[in-house]
């Protein structure tokens, strides 16, 4: 999903540069002189001087959080932030989609003899590993040695708030000798982006033509919601063959996590159908096949006083998760093979570290469409 947008022209980029307090200052001594008084032999420690500097720094202040964001969101290319919102919406009829909370469902069991009963949003659970809270939105009524399924969500946006099956089972409300997992995963979504709200607006443009362009089955993508929960889907990657001229269309869809939820892939089947899809093509959205990456990655550190081995090894561990999110479904092509090159995934163990000196074990992963690289990675750590 690269930017379609070329870089903007020189003119544009020293329009939207920040301004500094003494730009604005010199502006205002040279105003000044222009008008005959002569501010530049003033002195510099003198009252004048410091009230016009004081000034400045509130002008350059405002030029710089105000007026160069609003003069940025008259391009695409280059609105950021609240202001690509509104541009969005007003623009493209686009709206960014906000984060939502993590929901999925939590198995209680209750191994005593004790009942337990909380209205919904009264109980919290928490995960093991990120200390991340979660309270239940079904009531709750646990009879003694009984069980329950409820459903749950986080107290926080955001996929930080993600727990994978199993993850989830501390209670911190006091229900004695009773015991939770979630079975599955519990997932949520970040805000969008301001570089996929871009696309999106580009992608809409598209959706406009009836002749079904590849762009317009994207946004179809980007604007479908889960055909249950009516959330929008959880899904990061796609795929599209470029084969609608044979009248067959074939769409793969991916979760950061690989695989989507799916709902999630019926709920993009649906908005294709109500949006993209010309007549006389057939489309079909299929979820994407994972293919684990089960390398034995060894990264090799320069010591330094107070390293610790487990500190490189989650900040490795953590990026190549990041890079596995994203990786484009099917992988790349260097133009002889296709799927994940081991340069790249020895650049992120690089990238992740400062004092990484070599990294070892990192092999090639044949992709083909519709396929992703699971992260399966075990990474092991050498301090020299």
């Amino acid at each position: 999903m690269t930017s379609p947008f070329p870089n903007p022209p020189v003119d544009v980029n020293v329009l939207l540069a920040p301004t500094s307090p003494q730009t604005v200052l010199g502006v205002i001594i040279n105003s000044l002189v222009t008008m005959g008084i002569r501010a530049d032999l003033w002195p510099k420690e003198g009252v004048a001087i410091s009230c016009m500097t004081a000034v400045s720094s509130i002008f350059s202040g405002a030029i710089n959080t105000t007026v160069i964001p609003a003069v940025k969101s008259g391009w695409l290319p280059t609105a950021v932030g609240n202001w690509l919102t509104w541009a969005a919406l007003y623009s493209y009829g686009v709206n960014r989609v906000n984060a939502t909370f993590a929901t999925g469902q939590l198995t209680l069991t209750n191994g005593g003899g004790g009942s337990f009963s909380f209205g919904p949003f009264e109980a919290t659970f928490q995960n093991a590993l990120t200390k991340k809270t979660y309270t239940n939105v079904d009531p709750i009524a646990l009879a003694p040695l009984g069980t329950q399924t409820i459903n749950i969500q986080s107290t926080e946006q955001g996929t930080a708030s993600n727990a994978a099956p199993g993850d989830i089972s501390i209670i911190v409300s006091t229900m004695l000798q009773v015991s939770c997992t979630n079975l599955a995963a519990v997932s949520g979504i970040d805000t969008q982006s301001d570089a996929s709200l871009q696309l999106e607006c580009w992608d809409a443009i598209a959706a406009n033509s009836p002749f079904g362009p590849r762009q317009a089955f994207a946004y179809a993508v980007q604007t479908a919601v889960n055909s249950v929960s009516g959330l929008p889907v959880n899904i990061n990657r796609w795929q599209i063959t470029p084969s609608s001229h044979t009248g067959q269309v074939q769409v793969w869809v991916a979760s950061p996590a690989g695989v989507p939820d799916p709902n999630d892939v019926t709920g993009v089947a649906n908005n294709i159908e109500a949006i993209a899809r010309p007549e006389c093509v057939t489309v079909t959205t299929s979820p994407v096949s994972v293919v684990p990456d089960n390398d034995t990655i060894t990264v090799f550190v320069t010591a330094t006083p107070g390293l610790q081995a487990s500190d490189v090894s989650a900040a490795v561990t953590s990026a190549l998760t990041t890079f596995f999110n994203t990786y484009p479904i099917g992988g790349k092509s260097n133009g002889t093979a296709q799927g994940l090159f081991a340069s790249a995934l020895e650049g992120v163990c690089y990238g992740a570290w400062p004092g990484v000196f070599e990294v070892t074990g990192a092999n090639d992963l044949a992709l083909v469409d519709g396929q992703v690289a699971q992260d399966s990675t075990t990474v092991v750590v050498r301090i020299i």
